[in-house]
């Protein structure tokens, strides 16, 4: 069995493209990674994106943990469209703020695979146990 292929370090001089850490929950990860995904939304105000930016996404439960396995996946960031339109936020949390009821602009982001799908993640530390 070969080694997985990884990308070039995040934001080196080897990697031109800028790349941003993303959570995404499992079941649009799963759609991602098998192709059927080929688009994500997110808040224009979250990050600067452009064609060309590379998106580490870490495949994680609805509170934002990793599953387990703990996989990632690489993808390019193909075409950005801006003021996609509003989007309506109830109770979503961005970074450390809370956007209740709030109307922010989208972005819309055409992505393609550029690595495969990888574990290089530690497992999870194990449960204390009482």
């Amino acid at each position: 069995m070969s080694a997985p292929i990884l990308p070039p370090p995040l934001n080196s001089k080897a990697n031109e493209a800028f790349t941003h850490r993303l959570k995404c929950w499992a079941e649009h990860f799963d759609a991602i990674v098998s192709g059927e995904k080929r688009a994500d939304v997110r808040a224009e105000e979250d990050r600067k994106f452009k064609a060309g930016d590379l998106l580490d996404i870490t495949r994680t439960d609805r509170e934002g943990k990793p599953t387990e396995p703990r996989v990632r996946i690489v993808v390019e960031v193909l075409h950005v469209e801006r003021s996609a339109g509003p989007l309506n936020l109830i109770g979503v949390k961005l970074g450390d703020s809370e956007m209740s009821n709030r109307v922010a602009a989208i972005a819309v982001l055409s992505l393609a695979p550029r690595f495969s799908k990888y574990t290089d993640l530690p497992p999870a530390p194990a449960a204390a146990s009482k």
